[in-house]
Order: C-alpha cells, then sequence, then structure tokens
C-alpha cells in the first residue's frame, strides 16, 4: 500500500486524466485514508479492491511489475462504498479510459524445500543502514524541473503549472523543494537521510525554513553523518 501513501505518485497518475486539480486532491485524501484502514480489512475486502484497478502482475527474476489502470484507480476511490460491499460494475460506477501505471517491486523466487516461495525485499533495512528512497529522489529531481521553469519566468505560476502539467499548488509546493540544502540533497540521493524523512513526510509542509541550518533541524539531519554543515 505505499503507492497509495505517496501522495506525488498518485498525483502524477492521476493528472493526466484531465481531472480538476480538487478532485486530484480529494482523491489522494481518499487513498490516504484507504492505505490508513488497509490493515483491518478482511481478505475478502483486499481482494475485492485489487480485483478493481489492478489489472495484472508480472513476476521477473528480480522484480515484481504490478500493472494498475488509473482510471479504474480513480473511479473506485470514488465508488468506495461499492467497492466495499462487492458491488462495483460497470453499471454502478462508470470505468472511464485511463492509462496503465506500472509498479515494480523488487522480488525473487527462492527455493524451500519442495516448494518455492516469493521474497519481496522489506521496506525496514537493517539497523544503522538506510536505502535510497526511490520517492524521495523523484520528489527532487521533479523539484528541480520545476525550479528550472521557475527561473526562466516569463509566465504566471499559473501558466507555468499548466505547462509543467500540475496544478498550481502541487507546482508552489514541489518548487519549495528546490531550494533544499545541498547537502540535504546530496544525503537523500546517497540515502543517508533520516530513516522517517520519506517523500509522504516530505510533501507534507514543503514550508521549510530559508535557512539551510534551520531546514536540517526541521528534517531531522541533526546527525552529522547524515548531513554535513556548511
Amino acid at each position: 500500500m505505499a503507492f497509495l501513501r505517496d501522495e506525488g505518485a498518485l498525483h502524477e497518475a492521476l493528472v493526466p486524466r484531465a481531472l480538476p486539480a480538487h478532485e486530484v486532491e480529494t482523491l489522494i485524501t481518499d487513498a490516504s485514508m484507504l492505505a490508513e484502514r488497509w490493515p483491518r480489512l478482511s481478505t475478502i475486502e483486499r481482494r475485492r479492491w485489487l480485483q478493481v484497478f489492478i489489472i495484472g502482475v508480472t513476476l521477473h527474476p528480480e522484480k515484481l511489475e504490478i500493472r494498475v489502470h488509473t482510471g479504474y484507480l480513480a473511479e473506485s476511490l470514488r465508488c468506495d462504498d461499492l467497492v466495499n460491499t462487492g458491488e462495483l460494475n460497470a453499471l454502478s460506477c462508470s470505468r472511464s479510459a485511463g492509462s496503465v501505471l506500472v509498479l515494480t517491486v523488487a522480488a525473487r523466487l527462492k527455493r524451500t524445500g519442495m516448494e518455492k516461495k516469493l521474497l519481496i525485499d522489506g521496506a525496514n533495512p537493517p539497523s544503522g543502514h538506510q536505502e535510497v528512497d526511490p520517492s524521495l529522489l523523484k520528489r527532487i529531481a521533479r523539484a528541480h524541473e520545476l525550479q528550472a521553469i521557475f527561473t526562466r519566468g516569463g509566465q504566471s505560476m499559473a501558466e507555468m503549472a499548466t505547462a509543467a502539467g500540475v496544478s498550481s499548488a502541487w507546482f508552489t509546493r514541489l518548487l519549495r523543494l528546490g531550494f533544499l540544502a545541498p547537502d540535504i540533497i546530496q544525503a537523500i540521493l546517497e540515502g543517508r537521510q533520516p530513516a522517517d524523512l520519506t517523500a509522504r513526510q516530505l510533501m507534507a509542509d514543503t514550508r521549510l525554513p530559508i535557512n539551510w541550518q534551520e531546514q536540517r533541524a526541521v528534517l531531522g539531519f541533526t546527525d552529522p553523518t547524515t548531513a554535513t554543515p556548511d
């Protein structure tokens, strides 16, 4: 359910469907709420949800590819009650066209005795070691793309957001990340960010201090091994 918690990934999946900005934000909130209650859902309820928007799963030697239909995803989030009661169908909730989003998860088959087990790389790395977070990298890279658009100028914020294919609110939130301290960015690139700094947390409030030292304190870069002061 990490995908449903990744606000940035959801935004990029839903925006190409030409939905109004306020509707995209509503669907992202709905997705987050679904992720929060997912552990409490019954096996039947989980199966219903997965059958709605996952259209295929392919196992490769070192990874698992999950194909999500973004149109089905949006409609199922809108029709939450129908999914939960198993009544979602073409008549009760229109499944509009949409693109296919491919999610990749590191996984492999391992033989144990007479059977094979699917091993999916855990989300929690060994103690004292933090992995590079692809979602964080994606947010940082996107922020610098938007910063380049902003620096060129010549357009209003709304026009720049339209050119970038995002809402004005999302453009502003991501743009602020382009002004992070260089050592914070370097730490994220190398997977040395604090263990609790996720893309979701970073995007929760991007109104960070301009002062780099204050940025480090706010984001939890208090350990000298994670970020180097000025």
